[in-house]
């Protein structure tokens, strides 16, 4: 899925986009901490999906964030 021009520019993409990178410094920090292997893992594919999620505006094939 990818965002149009207009869509980018979005008051409410431009909030959700703050939100995403915003959720990904958090979740990194907490993956720099001591976490167990499940733990870490469940950061990992959080992460993930946050990616996936900013790659809405970029011309990036889906298949790079899985």
């Amino acid at each position: 899925m990818n965002l149009s021009k207009s869509e980018q520019e979005h008051p409410i993409w431009l909030k959700v986009e703050s939100h995403l990178k915003d959720r990904m410094s958090l979740l990194r920090a907490k993956n720099d901490g001591p976490l167990d292997a499940v733990q870490t893992a469940h950061i990992r594919g959080q992460i993930a999906e946050v990616k996936a999620m900013l790659a809405w505006n970029i011309d990036v094939p889906m298949q790079d964030f899985e």
